[in-house]
């Protein structure tokens, strides 16, 4: 569907450029915490990130 309104707008207007375009990951079932979880989970997507081979990390915590 965002597909085609893509499509469909640039064929009216066919000479925009585009400065950068990336994917975002919305959540569909998010997850609260309470602080103790959080803190510990905070720490996990702390390492995980500092990973090297590791580009993006993405969660569902609200």
């Amino acid at each position: 569907m965002l597909w085609r309104l893509l499509a469909y707008f640039l064929s009216i207007k066919p000479n925009i450029e585009f400065k950068k375009a990336e994917l975002q990951r919305i959540p569909t079932s998010p997850v609260q915490l309470n602080d103790e979880q959080f803190e510990e989970i905070e720490k996990l997507l702390d390492k995980i990130e500092e990973d090297d081979d590791v580009q993006a990390v993405f969660t569902n915590i609200e």
